[in-house]
């Protein structure tokens, strides 16, 4: 698509090869006709929710993951402060802190690259459905059709 509009392609750092298959189809086909079948406003949103909540457990950043200790010590807010892992302290009164940790080890067990072609696949086919079939280019009509989109 991007080449039919008219983009060069100058160089390539990477590629990635991978065997894409539908390994969700069935899970998403059976919410979405679950959720067409909903008869209130609740279980529409509910089965639209479980097919968002599995994109974004796709691109969770476990990396950026905190733990929080409450400390009613002293003794015990000097064990976390003098860790390793220690990032920050709030003191809520003088008899109870708070204090954020970063973990010491990472388990990486989120498929951030099956997110990653979700977000893909879907930005191809907006641009798609933009740039082919509205075909409103550099117009005063293009305000029309990004109204016309957002009504769709």
């Amino acid at each position: 698509l991007y080449l039919e509009l008219g983009m060069r392609v100058t160089r390539v750092n990477r590629v990635l090869e991978f065997v894409e298959g539908p390994i969700l189809q069935e899970y998403i086909e059976h919410n979405i006709r679950r959720r067409s079948e909903a008869t209130s406003d609740f279980d529409r949103d509910f089965f639209k929710l479980l097919n968002n909540a599995v994109y974004g457990k796709f691109l969770q950043r476990v990396r950026d993951r905190l733990s929080y200790r409450m400390c009613t010590t002293a003794e015990k807010l000097e064990t976390y402060v003098a860790k390793e892992e220690f990032m920050d302290v709030i003191l809520y009164t003088d008899r109870l802190a708070g204090v954020s940790l970063t973990p010491r080890r990472v388990l990486l067990n989120k498929p951030i690259l099956i997110g990653s072609a979700i977000l893909d696949l879907a930005k191809t086919f907006v641009y798609e459905f933009f740039y082919s079939r509205i075909q409103c280019h550099r117009s005063l009509a293009s305000a029309a059709c990004l109204v016309e989109i957002r009504i769709v």
